[in-house]
């Protein structure tokens, strides 16, 4: 998906010190796919880490699953519900930041009954402030967390997994 295809308010970047923070937790035995890259800040922050990435202008809503790759994005918000169910009814492994809002509404917890132990949730250390396309400063008024589907992060005895994030790690 195009950066020009996204909502008004759907073109924020992820801080390279997410990435970093959440290192631990991205599978190197797969290829990562970012199917929204955005100005491309990620990839080359992932690539920069190690990972090889692939990430072009395929429209995501567009293909096919892709079982062989873990998706690692930050999603445009507005087409969560979209992107998530797609996802899951793949059985397609991602790591993807959104708002913890999330978890409290009504068709996300029916998707939660369909990821059942195969859902972790990563606690970021701080409140991820997103890098705006024009350069400012953005100050995020909500919480975001790291949403992993049937990707081991460890312990996954119990339905969902939480796993605060240290800075100093």
């Amino acid at each position: 998906m195009h950066p020009s295809q996204y909502a008004v308010n759907d073109e924020y970047y992820t801080p390279d010190w997410v990435w970093h923070e959440i290192q631990p937790f991205i599978p190197r035995s797969n290829v990562l796919w970012e199917p929204f890259p955005g100005n491309g800040q990620s990839t080359r922050c992932l690539r920069r880490m190690g990972y090889t990435v692939h990430s072009d202008e395929t429209d995501f809503f567009q293909c096919g699953p892709s079982l062989s790759e873990v998706i690692v994005t930050n999603p445009p918000f507005s087409r969560i519900r979209e992107i998530v169910e797609r996802l899951v009814d793949w059985k397609q492994p991602f790591i993807m930041i959104m708002p913890m809002s999330r978890l409290s509404v009504g068709y996300f917890r029916s998707i939660m009954d369909r990821m059942s132990e195969h859902f972790t949730l990563l606690l970021p250390s701080k409140r991820i402030d997103f890098d705006r396309p024009d350069g400012r400063f953005s100050k995020c008024p909500f919480e975001c967390g790291v949403y992993c589907y049937r990707v081991d992060v460890g312990d996954r005895s119990r339905r969902a997994t939480i796993v605060p994030l240290d800075a100093t790690s």
